[in-house]
């Protein structure tokens, strides 16, 4: 008898779910490079904003280039018919080759809301990732971040406490080679930094 109950829960909610996914409706607009409206076969990207059964837009949000590679997704803030409004929640960004560009997290006041930041090459290596995370004083990097340089490799390796650099930071040379090693106390270099050839010997030292 369990077994049937759970079964029977869960057909319920793949029910439910598939309606609300279909009673979604959808509205296209076309736009050119200056975000003008304009006729399909002159448009940059389109816009599909999304609707609710009471034919209001819900938020959702998806443009794409005229190629059929997605532009932005997201949410819009306050939205209106034709889809537009500052970005809300986590947002994301696309060359027009389909690589990811950017990704980036909002709140309603247009100000960053915390989370994992990141963004790409267009060649769609990395470029950095960290975290960021509300404080009384804003939207502040926290943690371990790291950049790379456009082949893949590491660029640089920064640690940040309420937005300012913090203990070890190591910097790397494109070919993949340590270049610098240096100490953060509130983005203020202390102590010895140790600096590097493109070989990957130590080339001098520096204290402050």
């Amino acid at each position: 008898m369990q077994n049937v109950s759970i079964k029977s829960i869960l057909f319920l909610l793949l029910l439910l779910n598939s309606n609300f996914l279909f009673s979604q409706k959808k509205k296209i607009r076309y736009y050119n490079e200056s975000d003008k409206v304009v006729p399909k076969e002159q448009s940059y990207y389109y816009r599909e904003i999304f609707y609710n059964r009471k034919g209001k837009p819900n938020g959702r949000v998806k443009e794409f280039y005229a190629n059929g590679n997605p532009k932005w997704k997201g949410w819009k803030e306050t939205p209106a018919i034709t889809g537009e409004g500052f970005g809300v929640r986590r947002c994301t960004w696309f060359y027009e080759n389909g690589k990811k560009k950017r990704m980036w997290h909002f709140n309603r006041k247009r100000e960053c809301s915390g989370g994992m930041f990141k963004e790409w090459y267009e060649n769609g290596n990395l470029k950095y990732k960290g975290r960021k995370k509300k404080t009384s004083m804003g939207c502040s990097s926290h943690g371990k971040w790291l950049w790379f340089h456009k082949n893949g490799n590491r660029e640089r390796r920064v640690y940040y406490k309420n937005n300012n650099m913090e203990g070890l930071a190591v910097y790397w040379y494109e070919n993949g080679k340590k270049k610098l090693e240096e100490h953060y106390v509130r983005n203020e270099v202390k102590g010895l930094s140790i600096y590097y050839n493109e070989k990957g010997e130590k080339n001098y030292l520096v204290r402050l």
